[in-house]
């Protein structure tokens, strides 16, 4: 990284400010201001049986118990979030927001171009167009939680676990047009245990990420 760095975050994360990802960003000693573009999740019902039609052709029926468990952990996190109101924090470097239906409209594209980034990050974004990670001069990273090239896609530590690996990784790479493809930054691995559940073996590879975002 350069000295001095305006940063542009990419992200669907709703709570991206409670990540490990988030506090290893904003500690950086080269990062200057941040700006978060943050995409919700809100869809139409037909657009979400689309998505998991097309997830299940694509991931097989382990995908189900998957996406059900994860609809498990959203429950919980939106009646946490019922219960109390959310912490403002100073930030150190500054932080501006962007929230959004559409990252990739003209009106969100003009606003970051307007704000003049020197680099983007992707962390938990959708598939970024052209138009947004080659606006910063210096591109953009993406924080894949696995280790590239064998575990390419989402979702993450469940294909290691599926597939028997003996190592759950952390892969910091640049985006170009394909998925997962782009030169790596930077990784980190570390072993997974019989004991591990899906659970542990995500919370490690969230863990070194943030280890990765620190030095790269």
């Amino acid at each position: 990284m350069s000295t001095r760095l305006r940063v542009v975050v990419f992200t669907l994360n709703p709570e991206l400010e409670t990540t490990r990802w988030w506090k290893a960003l904003i500690s950086h000693d080269a990062v200057t201001s941040v700006l978060v573009c943050r995409q919700s999740r809100v869809r139409t019902p037909r657009q979400v049986v689309r998505r998991f039609w097309r997830n299940l052709r694509k991931h097989g029926p382990l995908f189900i118990p998957y996406r059900l468990w994860h609809l498990f952990i959203d429950i919980l996190r939106s009646a946490r979030q019922g219960k109390s109101p959310g912490v403002v924090e100073q930030h150190r470097p500054p932080v501006e927001y962007i929230e959004t239906h559409g990252m990739h409209g003209p009106e969100v594209v003009q606003q970051i171009a307007k704000w003049e980034p020197d680099l983007g990050l992707s962390l938990g974004a959708p598939a970024l167009r052209k138009s947004l990670f080659r606006l910063p001069p210096l591109g953009t990273l993406n924080l894949h939680l696995g280790r590239l090239p064998e575990f390419r896609g989402g979702p993450p530590a469940f294909w290691e676990l599926f597939r028997g690996s003996d190592r759950i990784g952390a892969t910091v790479h640049w985006i170009d047009e394909r998925l997962d493809t782009g030169d790596v930054a930077g990784s980190a691995e570390a072993p997974i245990y019989r004991r591990d559940s899906l659970k542990t073996a995500e919370a490690r590879a969230a863990e070194l990420g943030a280890t990765i975002l620190v030095l790269t």
